[in-house]
């Protein structure tokens, strides 16, 4: 596994089965030798959840936004259910 950082502050938003997620990303990984293209880049994010406190480390391959802060991406994600008819998670 190849790790690459991410070098500004980017946040992603997500659906988990408890509800809408957001985290920091903090790199990206792929499986390939040598491989940065970013098709075969899968974000790797840290999540602070309130049931746990500490930051958990994630690797996502879900269905994600991503945006300049935590707002922004949450935001984008909400925008997407509710277009798709999905009423739970907005």
């Amino acid at each position: 596994m190849n790790m690459v950082p991410q070098g500004y502050e980017l946040w992603l938003a997500d659906v988990d089965g408890g509800g809408i997620e957001a985290g920091r990303v903090i790199g990206w990984r792929s499986d390939r030798p040598g491989d940065h293209y970013i098709d075969g880049l899968v974000p790797i994010v840290a999540y602070e959840p309130p049931e746990t406190g500490p930051i958990v480390i994630s690797q996502t391959s879900s269905t994600y936004f991503l945006g300049s802060t935590r707002e922004v991406a949450i935001a984008s994600l909400k925008k997407w259910l509710a277009a798709k008819g999905d009423r739970e998670n907005v």
